[in-house]
């Protein structure tokens, strides 16, 4: 009896030892297998947002205009050129000076009469001085006024003087400007011309130096003769004034 019990004992605990090792071994095995990791797929019809890339702010700059710049069109500068050139041969070559003596060309426009008196003509014959040496034939006139030259000086633009270096050989231009009317006076037909004779003078560097007008009444019993007369009038008083340049 006392045997049988011990055997049992001995049973016992051998097969709790056996659990145990087979618990161990669980444990160990368990500790030795790595955890299964959920594999996430991704949906066929879904698109997982990218990511937002932050911009870079930049501050706002006020940007200074631009300076405009004027282009000359190349038209422009031929036709400028190419009226300059026309002024150019329109100076004389021949033009006499003399040393010692104011050198002034002197240019009159005026429109002829109608019975074809040309009133510059007389005034050139009448306009003379032995102070100066006055120049008629500085330009050639008839087209020196009939393309705009005259014009274009006379109302302050003296640019092509200056360019065409015209104003090297005289000390003087005057420019002058001749108008007339006619009008009868009392019952003995006598007839008066009222003359008005604008005038510019400009000076060697091609600034206008004086400005002047002078006006008197021809009389005569004809207009040419009332138109004479009136010249006449003009040269012999104002003759001093009109070619005491640039005062």
């Amino acid at each position: 009896m006392k045997k049988r019990t011990i055997f049992n004992i001995v049973a016992f605990i051998g097969s709790l030892a056996t659990i145990i090792a087979a618990i161990i071994a669980i444990v160990q095995f368990l500790q030795k297998t790595p955890p299964v990791q959920q594999k996430i797929e991704k949906s066929p019809g879904l698109t997982q947002p990218e990511p937002e890339i932050p911009r870079k702010v930049v501050p706002n700059k006020t940007i200074p205009p631009s300076p405009e710049v004027v282009m000359i069109k190349p038209r422009e500068i031929d036709e400028k050129e190419k009226r300059l050139n026309e002024f150019k041969g329109l100076i004389s070559t021949g033009v006499t000076t003399y040393p010692g003596k104011p050198n002034i060309a002197l240019v009159i426009e005026s429109q002829k009469t109608e019975s074809g008196v040309f009133p510059e003509n007389a005034l050139y014959n009448l306009l003379r001085s032995q102070k100066m040496n006055i120049i008629l034939n500085f330009f050639k006139e008839e087209a020196f006024k009939s393309k705009g030259f005259f014009k274009e000086i006379y109302d302050g633009n003296t640019e092509l003087l200056t360019q065409a270096n015209a104003l090297s050989k005289i000390d003087y231009l005057i420019l002058g400007r001749l108008n007339y009317s006619f009008a009868k006076r009392g019952e003995e037909n006598l007839i008066s011309c009222d003359i008005n004779f604008s005038y510019k003078v400009v000076g060697k560097k091609g600034d206008i130096v004086k400005s002047d007008i002078i006006s008197i009444i021809g009389p005569g019993f004809s207009n040419d003769a009332a138109l004479e007369r009136g010249l006449e009038i003009l040269a012999e008083k104002y003759t001093d004034r009109i070619f005491r340049s640039g005062q």
